[in-house]
């Protein structure tokens, strides 16, 4: 028989610690042959040690794991990964955080897919440290993405209170949805690339992103200083959700800084494998026309090292 490799779909609201996930999937996949399609591929940050090498749009690791873009044609590039000699054992897809993983799971039933691939499972990382208190459409979308799922992984508890952990758990046990911690490793990889969707929910529906939510890019030419641009990231309007990237900052003359924010939380550190085009520039996603982002580009201009004050 033909070996027909699963797929988790790896799904969550903005932030809640996807690409931690499935980093750890990489990392730790020791003789697996893991293929990974993600969304936002520049969020990947490998482990420069496993990298074996980088083509268009593919980082091939040592352990024989890929890691690709996911481009439009989502069912194109999954058929071309399992025809794949030798096969893979199994696929990630890293869903974007604003996306439906149901639309997802059902792509991969289409006729051209469904005899080639095993049992197609959604994940849904949950941010301990928010979910509970999202309202209005992003909470709506946060519910529906956990509705889609067959496991919900508790993620950033380290940064939750227990009591935190503890009522997100039990609201995921109320609604039947299994759940584990984000540092269970190895329960988490048994489930993760094991017989999670061996009970296959898909109860959840999620409204078009484009219709709540808009993605703008915008060019911050550094050096910067890096304290003026915490400050600023840590003060984003409540309707940003998300922003990343890569900025020059004084401090650092001889690196690039990786910029992670979540809500009011703000991560900052070296960069390494910074792909082309993507310096300088800081990704943000928010309620659509509810942000004035050209007055937040101007707050990130003003973080110029020779801006006033520097």
């Amino acid at each position: 028989m033909t070996h027909r490799p699963g797929v988790t779909v790896v799904s969550g609201f903005l932030g809640a610690g996807k690409t931690t996930l499935v980093n750890r999937l990489l990392s730790g996949a020791g003789a697996r042959r893991v293929a990974v399609l993600v969304n936002d591929f520049g969020a990947i940050n490998v482990d420069a040690a496993l990298i074996e090498r980088r083509e268009a749009g593919v980082i091939a690791l040592a352990n024989g794991c890929v890691c690709c873009s996911l481009q439009a044609d989502l069912v194109a590039q999954v058929d071309a990964i399992v025809r794949q000699e030798p096969p893979f054992e199994h696929l990630v897809v890293e869903a974007s955080g604003v996306s439906d993983p149901g639309q997802i799971r059902r792509a991969l039933g289409y006729p051209r897919l469904r005899d080639r691939l095993g049992t197609v499972a959604v994940v849904t990382v949950l941010d301990a440290t928010r979910h509970r208190a999202l309202s209005g459409p992003p909470r709506e979308l946060a519910d529906s993405q956990l509705l889609a799922a067959d496991l919900a992984v508790i993620g950033k508890a380290d940064l939750a209170t227990p009591a935190e952990c503890a009522a997100l758990a039990a609201a995921c046990t109320a609604q039947g949805i299994r759940t584990l911690a984000a540092a269970d490793a190895p329960a988490l990889w048994a489930a993760v690339l094991g017989d999670a969707g061996t009970q296959v929910r898909g109860q959840g529906t999620v409204a078009p992103a484009a219709e709540v939510f808009e993605h703008v890019a915008l060019r911050v030419p550094g050096p910067l200083r890096l304290r003026a641009l915490r400050e600023v990231l840590a003060a984003l309007p409540a309707e940003v959700f998300r922003g990343k990237g890569f900025v020059r900052v004084a401090e650092l003359p001889d690196a690039d800084c990786e910029v992670q924010v979540v809500g009011d939380h703000v991560d900052l550190r070296r960069a390494t494998g910074i792909g082309p085009g993507l310096r300088d520039t800081l990704v943000f996603i928010g309620l659509r026309g509810r942000v004035d982002w050209p007055a937040l580009e101007a707050r990130l201009a003003g973080c110029g090292a020779s801006a006033d004050g520097a």
